[in-house]
Protein backbone atom coordinates (compact mmCIF):
# COMPACT_ATOMS: atom_id res chain seq x y z
CA UNK A 1 0.00 0.00 0.00
CA UNK A 2 0.95 3.37 -0.79
CA UNK A 3 0.17 6.50 1.30
CA UNK A 4 0.70 10.47 0.17
CA UNK A 5 0.45 12.94 2.18
CA UNK A 6 -2.18 15.16 1.13
CA UNK A 7 -2.47 18.10 3.54
CA UNK A 8 -1.19 19.17 7.10
CA UNK A 9 -3.83 21.16 9.30
CA UNK A 10 -3.50 21.63 13.04
CA UNK A 11 -0.18 19.72 13.04
CA UNK A 12 -1.72 16.93 11.67
CA UNK A 13 -0.91 15.04 8.25
CA UNK A 14 -3.94 14.01 6.02
CA UNK A 15 -2.97 10.87 3.63
CA UNK A 16 -4.60 9.17 1.05
CA UNK A 17 -3.75 5.84 0.71
CA UNK A 18 -3.98 3.31 -2.43
CA UNK A 19 -3.94 -0.30 -2.76
CA UNK A 20 -3.86 -3.06 -5.21
CA UNK A 21 -6.75 -5.61 -4.65
CA UNK A 22 -7.12 -7.05 -8.14
CA UNK A 23 -5.07 -7.26 -10.63
CA UNK A 24 -4.88 -3.27 -11.95
CA UNK A 25 -7.73 -2.92 -9.68
CA UNK A 26 -6.81 -0.11 -6.89
CA UNK A 27 -8.78 1.01 -3.50
CA UNK A 28 -8.15 4.37 -2.82
CA UNK A 29 -8.69 5.12 1.22
CA UNK A 30 -8.51 8.29 3.47
CA UNK A 31 -8.18 8.19 6.68
CA UNK A 32 -10.02 4.88 7.42
CA UNK A 33 -12.52 5.25 4.51
CA UNK A 34 -12.70 3.79 1.34
CA UNK A 35 -13.56 6.97 -1.46
CA UNK A 36 -13.25 4.65 -4.35
CA UNK A 37 -11.98 1.98 -7.08
CA UNK A 38 -9.64 2.94 -9.64
CA UNK A 39 -9.35 0.43 -13.12
CA UNK A 40 -6.38 0.73 -14.66
CA UNK A 41 -7.33 -0.32 -17.50
CA UNK A 42 -10.45 1.50 -18.56
CA UNK A 43 -9.06 4.59 -16.39
CA UNK A 44 -12.22 4.54 -14.84
CA UNK A 45 -13.28 5.63 -10.91
CA UNK A 46 -15.93 3.76 -9.48
CA UNK A 47 -16.92 5.52 -6.06
CA UNK A 48 -17.18 2.84 -2.74
CA UNK A 49 -19.87 2.94 -0.48
CA UNK A 50 -20.91 6.04 1.50
CA UNK A 51 -19.62 5.47 4.77
CA UNK A 52 -21.41 8.12 6.20
CA UNK A 53 -24.89 7.31 4.72
CA UNK A 54 -28.30 7.06 6.23
CA UNK A 55 -28.97 2.87 7.75
CA UNK A 56 -31.81 2.55 7.56
CA UNK A 57 -33.42 -0.81 8.92
CA UNK A 58 -36.98 -2.55 7.49
CA UNK A 59 -39.36 -1.93 10.58
CA UNK A 60 -42.21 -4.44 11.33
CA UNK A 61 -45.09 -2.82 12.95
CA UNK A 62 -46.58 -5.36 14.18
CA UNK A 63 -43.10 -6.41 15.84
CA UNK A 64 -42.40 -3.14 17.43
CA UNK A 65 -45.87 -3.35 18.96
CA UNK A 66 -48.04 -1.20 16.67
CA UNK A 67 -51.39 -2.36 14.26
CA UNK A 68 -52.85 -0.33 12.41
CA UNK A 69 -56.16 -0.23 12.90
CA UNK A 70 -58.66 -2.52 11.44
Amino acid sequence: MFATPIGVQSGRRFTVGIKEIAEKIWLVSFMHYDLGFFDHETGRVECAPNPFGAKLLPMSQEKNGYRSPS
